[in-house]
């Protein structure tokens, strides 16, 4: 793992709240129900993380072994579902992704660049939400193995099964924990998520009361907050409590990457 580990987790974690708080609402209809819904999330916070950082958030990318190169090596590698890639000094993870996809030899119409060397490899994670064993284990496995070519990649294995069967999710919990790999997880089987679940419906109630008087509109409290040089993860915190998840059809994230844009920080 490295320096970033904690608040990469911290990310996931809120998105895991998220996808309670939808599950316990009856009322909302901006929830997560599959696993692009989630994938999807994670690329644009973590697109977010990594704005003003030397990384770029990205989703179905290859891991590439040093010693694998050959257009049939590459074309039997697995997918990560979401990746963040970092440079090395000189060396850039592009340039060396182009190589890959050069030897695919599709010509210009070829546009995507999926191959990269785990050596870029900052953060890699894999998503499920269903207790399909088999499967759960092999997307494990994966992060194993990029964790093995690269000591410094965060590898996180998110599990948000809120309906499967509770042997086979403690089942997953065991392998992952066996092999290392940092799980974020979810089950309403589970004794202290119901206990979670109390816990966030009263914050929830927290939230309303803030948001109603809460008289600024979002974009003038995030400007606010930039020109206060708060971070993107402070911003975030803040306005995952004044605006809480399912006041606006986009997420907050979105909105902070929006407003930046806009004024020219990205």
């Amino acid at each position: 793992m490295n320096l970033d580990f904690e608040e990469i987790k911290s990310i996931l974690l809120e998105i895991k709240s998220d996808y309670i708080n939808g599950l316990n609402s009856e009322k909302k209809a901006s929830i997560y129900i599959t696993e692009r819904d989630i994938v999807s999330e994670i690329f644009n916070r973590l697109k977010l993380y990594c704005s003003n950082r030397n990384l770029s958030s990205h989703t179905e990318i290859k891991p590439v072994p040093s010693q694998s190169s050959e257009i049939s090596d590459l074309k039997r590698l697995p997918r990560i579902d979401n990746v963040i890639l970092q440079n090395k000094g000189e060396k850039t993870w592009k340039s060396d992704a182009i190589n890959f996809q050069d030897k695919y030899k599709k010509g210009l119409i070829e546009a995507r660049f999926s191959s990269v060397p785990i050596e870029y490899f900052h953060t890699a994670i894999e998503v499920k939400i269903q207790s399909n064993t088999s499967d759960a284990k092999k997307d494990i496995d994966k992060l194993r193995k990029i964790q093995d070519a690269n000591n410094d990649c965060n590898c996180f294995f998110m599990l948000l099964n809120a309906r499967g069967r509770i042997n086979d999710h403690n089942s997953i919990l065991e392998y992952a924990k066996k092999q290392n790999i940092s799980i974020i997880d979810y089950t309403n089987h589970h004794k202290q998520d119901k206990i979670s679940e109390i816990s966030l419906e009263s914050q929830k109630n927290k939230n309303k009361v803030v948001t109603e008087n809460n008289s600024k509109s979002r974009r003038s409290r995030i400007i606010d907050l930039i020109n206060q040089k708060s971070s993107d993860t402070e911003i975030l915190k803040i306005l995952d409590i004044e605006y809480p998840y399912g006041t606006f059809k986009t997420s907050n994230s979105t909105a902070i990457y929006g407003t930046k844009r806009d004024m020219g920080f990205i």
